[in-house]
């Protein structure tokens, strides 16, 4: 019977050294070691390295999506505007901070060949999941009277837009200047579909 606590030691030791080095370096040896056992341990839980790294990628949407969930319903005693922007940031701290971030991040920028088709078919499954969470936040606002634009699918359409750039700005060292930008380009985004009444 397979140890869960050591099943997940294995994952999270995995996704770090992968967010670090990349998959040519995440060596079954380095996995052991970065857990503290002997390689042979990890063969009675997976038969390669390829098999730890599916069964991340098969929790990574549950784990996103649940995230934003979470997000969404710590704040959901504010506004619209406040629970939008707050999922904007908190995808910017998990893609800068968080090994899973970081791990997701290098993957879909240099997925490894015999991964890629499983990571684009979880992808797609949590890009859904995500835009059912993110029309709904539109729909309360426009019932709420804090947004005027009622076209759903043009505004989601924007603000995944929006969500995207959050990923390319993380290329850049200055943390200070990404929140900066992200600040800005909401404030601009918001005042365009705002009622005047929440500008």
């Amino acid at each position: 019977m397979k140890s869960s606590a050591t099943v997940l030691k294995i994952q999270e030791a995995t996704i770090k050294l992968y967010a670090e080095n990349g998959y040519e370096k995440a060596t079954m040896t380095e996995i052991a070691n970065a857990v503290g056992i002997k390689k042979p341990s990890i063969y009675a839980h997976y038969e390669n390295k390829q098999e730890i790294f599916l069964s991340i990628i098969e929790n990574l949407s549950s784990v996103y999506v649940s995230k934003f969930k979470q997000e969404i319903e710590k704040y959901n005693h504010l506004t619209v505007e406040e629970q939008l922007y707050s999922v904007l940031e908190s995808t910017r701290t998990f893609f800068q901070h968080e090994d899973l971030g970081l791990f997701l991040k290098r993957m879909l920028l240099f997925p490894p060949k015999e991964l890629e088709g499983h990571l684009l078919k979880r992808y797609e499954e949590f890009e859904n999941q995500l835009l059912l969470i993110i029309r709904g936040l539109f729909e309360k606002g426009i019932k709420n009277n804090e947004i005027f634009h009622n076209d759903v699918d043009e505004l989601v359409d924007a603000y995944i837009h929006l969500l995207d750039s959050c990923f390319i700005q993380l290329f850049d060292p200055d943390e200070g200047l990404v929140k900066k930008r992200l600040k800005a380009a909401w404030s601009f985004f918001w005042r365009s579909i705002a009622t005047k009444k929440e500008r």
